[in-house]
């Protein structure tokens, strides 16, 4: 090398400024800058192993978070208190990369919420629905107890309000088995009576019109 400076070049590689040429025969001096420069790589070229690996715990508990409105899940809130646990608990990352993944958290945070929100609101209506669903099987016992004066139209309009109350809920879960095994055997019944009851009108009628005619008959 015959330049007078102490580093005549200097050049960027990988990251890393490397000293080409050196005019003083120090190699010591040499040794220790270069590693100097090679551990302070995160502060010209780029990020520490350390920084690195923390950043993705950072981004997999974020990612967590994110994908949780799409999963079905028995307790949303408990599960966001325990993942944002695990955020807080993450080793503290440099200003510059906590400020970016903090917004990220806290809109996953936000949009977590409201899934947890709609999933309590579908909760509570299935809730509903499933004492619904029990009031109409306690009718239904009702009307069992006292079929003999049971018309079709109440249990058509049982059948109406129980298949109804059934496109919300799970049919098992409002045990629509057991509630078709009891109303059928009714329906049926009440059904065949008003049928019986349809014809012997028919044929009473039938009689007094021909009552009428002999009366009339036998009149002139």
């Amino acid at each position: 090398c015959h330049e007078p400076e102490a580093f005549t070049s200097l050049r960027r590689d990988s990251g890393i400024w490397e000293p080409r040429c050196a005019k003083f025969g120090n190699e010591e001096f040499m040794s220790e800058q270069n590693e100097t420069l090679q551990t302070g790589r995160s502060a010209v070229g780029g990020i520490s192993d350390t920084l690195r690996e923390q950043l993705h715990r950072h981004e997999a508990v974020c990612e967590e978070l994110e994908q949780l409105p799409a999963r079905t899940v028995e307790d949303y809130p408990a599960e966001i208190a325990r993942i944002t646990a695990e955020f807080k608990a993450l080793p503290p990352l440099p200003p510059e990369y906590a400020e970016i993944l903090e917004k990220r958290f806290a809109a996953a945070t936000k949009e977590a919420e409201r899934a947890a929100t709609e999933n309590a609101e579908r909760l509570a209506q299935r809730a509903a629905k499933l004492e619904e669903c029990a009031r109409l099987s306690a009718e239904l016992d009702s009307l069992i107890a006292g079929a003999e004066l049971v018309t079709p139209g109440e249990v058509e309009k049982l059948e109406k309000r129980w298949n109804e109350c059934l496109k919300s809920v799970d049919p098992e879960a409002a045990g629509a088995a057991d509630f078709a095994a009891r109303f059928e055997p009714l329906k049926a019944r009440i059904l065949a009576e008003a049928e019986a009851d349809r014809i012997r009108g028919e044929q009473a009628e039938k009689l007094a019109a021909e009552l009428a005619e002999l009366t009339a008959g036998e009149d002139m």
